[in-house]
């Protein structure tokens, strides 16, 4: 099943590289787009108002891969008429993104990370990223997209000159804790050297990275 994924990933990835990207859409443009509407890899959060903010992974044709975000109040009513970007910034839209997960903050945002390629990223694969939304207030509608803040899906020290789209992170999932620092882990996959490893982040409440990507195992030195 994992390695399914992986090719899947690594198949959409391909055909979007070449088929090209047409009809970008941002920040509270989705209506029905196409015949041809994927949508995947779904996860939930509440806040500490029972808010519920649920994201996943959305293809339509003509569309890139983006992640989307919906909002309800605690009586399941939705906060957004329609469902907002999270992917896609306008200076440097990305074009691959998948795999979503979600946490929220004291401050009742919620905190979403996934895997993401840009052309403009001065990262040459694909890379985990993470971005905040703010708590829905009673006139709030998400018509911007957030800020999205890159982590490198390698070691500090693994450096590649090269675009390599044979190495390709999935699965990340986060958590946060009562001092909003941030933990994100993932699964990373070489397919040129066969490495398989979990890969861990965490991050303070500034944004910054308290350490380096660590490897939390590896197949390569697990027995």
């Amino acid at each position: 099943m994992k390695r399914f994924k992986v090719l899947f990933c690594r198949a959409l990835l391909i055909m979007i590289l070449g088929f090209g990207v047409e009809n970008v859409v941002y920040a509270n443009s989705l209506t029905p787009l196409s015949l041809i509407d994927i949508n995947a890899w779904p996860a939930v959060a509440t806040d500490a108002n029972n808010n519920v903010t649920i994201t996943w992974g959305y293809l339509g044709l003509g569309n890139i891969p983006g992640i989307l975000a919906k909002r309800y109040d605690p009586d399941g009513d939705p906060i957004d008429n329609i469902g907002f970007w999270v992917s896609s910034p306008f200076a440097a839209p990305s074009i691959f993104n998948y795999d979503p997960d979600i946490a929220t903050d004291s401050a009742n945002n919620s905190v979403i990370t996934w895997c993401s390629y840009e052309f403009s990223s001065p990262a040459k694969n694909i890379q985990i990223v993470y971005t905040k939304v703010a708590p829905p207030d009673e006139t709030s509608q998400t018509d911007t997209v957030p800020k999205v803040i890159a982590i490198s899906p390698q070691q500090e020290d693994d450096e590649e000159e090269e675009i390599n789209l044979l190495n390709i992170p999935f699965s990340p999932v986060i958590a946060v804790d009562s001092s909003d620092n941030i933990a994100i882990a993932w699964t990373y996959y070489d397919f040129k050297s066969g490495e398989n490893g979990i890969y861990l982040v965490v991050i303070d409440s500034q944004g910054t990275a308290i350490d380096p990507v660590k490897i939390v195992d590896n197949t390569e030195e697990s027995t």
